[in-house]
Order: structure tokens, then C-alpha cells, then sequence
């Protein structure tokens, strides 16, 4: 099983980016084989790519397609709140890997979701606004959700607080059941 993290936002050093470190680590920890994908090292590539056309004038994209995201079974998308919805960044990333071979890349992989914010609710919206995008796409969306509201306070008590990193130990264990 490999599954795959997905820091959802190009935003440098984000909140998001720290979370998504932080889940690298307990997968590594329960020896959880996954890869990590951190959406800040496509500005570059994806500014160079006209948005809805096929890749096949870029080896770089296709071959992170072909290696990366058709072999990944599983997504884990760590989800930062940007306007009540989730990054536009994010959706142009999955649109870019939805023209070529979309079947291949999304259909019927399995798709868990991290939401983070700087207010009181987690990205419950965003969240939601992304699972109709993920169902779309055909992807097979797992029922329990991880959400870290106030993000800023949770990051500066994480070592303190252990009940935030037994969350994402109990979202590896369902999903990776899943």
C-alpha cells in the first residue's frame, strides 16, 4: 500500500506544510509506506503550464505523473482554509493531472482529508468543496475526517498536547484499514 501526502497549498512555509511534516513522521513511525508531495515545488512547473492543456510538452510533469501519482493507491490532502473554500493552487494542481491519464491518476483511488485553519472550524467548508471535486473524479472518499482548528496554537503546544498527533495515528490506522 503506498499512500501518498499532499500539502495542499504553494504557500512557503505554511502551517499546512508543518502539519503535513508532521504526518510524514508518525507514517514513518508505524512504518507506513508513503511518499510526500509539498504543492510550494510546483509554482514554478505549474506557471509554465497553460492550465487545461495536455502535458506532453513537459517530461518533468509527465513523469511525476507517470511515477509519482498512477502508482499511489491512497491520497492523504492536508487542506488549509484560504477564503471559506480550499486553495485555488490546489485544484489547478489536480486539474493539470486530470487531462492526461485521469482515470489512471484518480479513479476509484482512495482519498482521506487533514483540514487546517486559522479559525474555529478546521476547514470544514473547504473540506467539503474539495470532496465534491475528489467525487468527481471518482475518487473513493473515507468517512472520518482530521480537523485542526486555530492551527497557530496547535503547532506551538504540539509537544504538549499529544491528543493532536493520536488523531493522525488513528486517521493512519482506519485509513490504511480502509
Amino acid at each position: 500500500m503506498s499512500i501518498l501526502v499532499i500539502s495542499g497549498t504553494n504557500r512557503k512555509g505554511s502551517a499546512t506544510l508543518e502539519i503535513s511534516k508532521k504526518l510524514c513522521g508518525i507514517l514513518t513511525k508505524m512504518n507506513v509506506d508513503h511518499r510526500f508531495v509539498n504543492l510550494e515545488d510546483f509554482t514554478e512547473l505549474l506557471s509554465k503550464q497553460a492550465p487545461y492543456k495536455s502535458l506532453e510538452k513537459d517530461s518533468e510533469l509527465i513523469n511525476f505523473q507517470d511515477s509519482i501519482l498512477i502508482p499511489s493507491e491512497k491520497f492523504i490532502f492536508v487542506i488549509p482554509e484560504y477564503n471559506g473554500s480550499f486553495p485555488g493552487f490546489l485544484k489547478w494542481w489536480i486539474d493539470t493531472f486530470s487531462i492526461r491519464k485521469s482515470a489512471e491518476t484518480y479513479k476509484f483511488k482512495k482519498v482521506a482529508f487533514i483540514g487546517v485553519s486559522d479559525g474555529i472550524n478546521g476547514n470544514v467548508r473547504g473540506i467539503d468543496h474539495f470532496m465534491a471535486v475528489c467525487r468527481y473524479l471518482k475518487m473513493v472518499i473515507y468517512p472520518g475526517f482530521v480537523y485542526f482548528p486555530s492551527i497557530v496554537k496547535v503547532l506551538d503546544l504540539w509537544d504538549e498536547n499529544p491528543k493532536n498527533a493520536n488523531k493522525l495515528e488513528k486517521l493512519i490506522e482506519e485509513f490504511s484499514a480502509f
